[in-house]
C-alpha cells in the first residue's frame, strides 16, 4: 500500500500542490482523459473536461471528488488497489460537503453540485464493482 492510500489530503492542502505526487497526477489525468468525456458527450463546452479540472487545482472539495472516482474507475479497470485511495478521497470529500455552510460560495458557484455529481457516478461504479465481488 502506498503512503498516499493510508492518508488523504486535509482541507489546508492545496491541490496544486498535490499534484506534485505522481500517482496523484496520474488519477487527475485519468479523470481528464478518461472519465470527463462520458459527462461531456452533449455538452459542447466540455465542461467537466474543461472547467472541473481548471476549478478542482483550487477547489480542496471537487478535487477530492476527481481523484476518488477517477481512483475508482482505475480499480474497475486496471488496479484493483486503486480502491484504497477511492475510498479514502471520496470519504473526504462527503465530510467536507456535510460539513457546507448552505450559504457556502461552493454551493452558489456550482462546485457543491459538479461534486455532487461526480460523487453518484463514483457510488455507482463503487456498487458495480461490490455486485460482483464472491460473496
Amino acid at each position: 500500500m502506498s503512503a498516499l492510500s493510508e492518508k488523504s489530503l486535509s482541507l489546508d492542502d492545496v491541490p496544486r500542490k498535490a499534484l506534485e505526487s505522481s500517482e496523484l497526477a496520474n488519477y487527475f489525468r485519468c479523470y481528464i482523459n478518461n472519465v470527463a468525456p462520458w459527462y461531456d458527450l452533449s455538452d459542447l463546452q466540455c465542461s467537466f473536461s474543461v472547467e472541473v479540472p481548471m476549478l478542482a487545482l483550487d477547489e480542496p472539495l471537487l478535487f477530492y471528488a476527481v481523484i476518488a472516482l477517477s481512483a475508482m474507475h482505475v480499480s474497475q479497470t486496471t488496479a484493483s488497489s486503486a480502491r484504497t485511495i477511492a475510498e479514502t478521497y471520496h470519504t473526504q470529500c462527503i465530510g467536507c460537503l456535510i460539513d457546507l455552510d448552505p450559504e457556502d460560495m461552493l454551493i452558489k458557484k456550482g462546485v457543491a453540485l459538479a461534486t455532487t455529481c461526480l460523487l453518484r457516478s463514483y457510488e455507482i461504479l463503487a456498487g458495480e464493482l461490490d455486485d460482483y465481488t464472491p460473496k
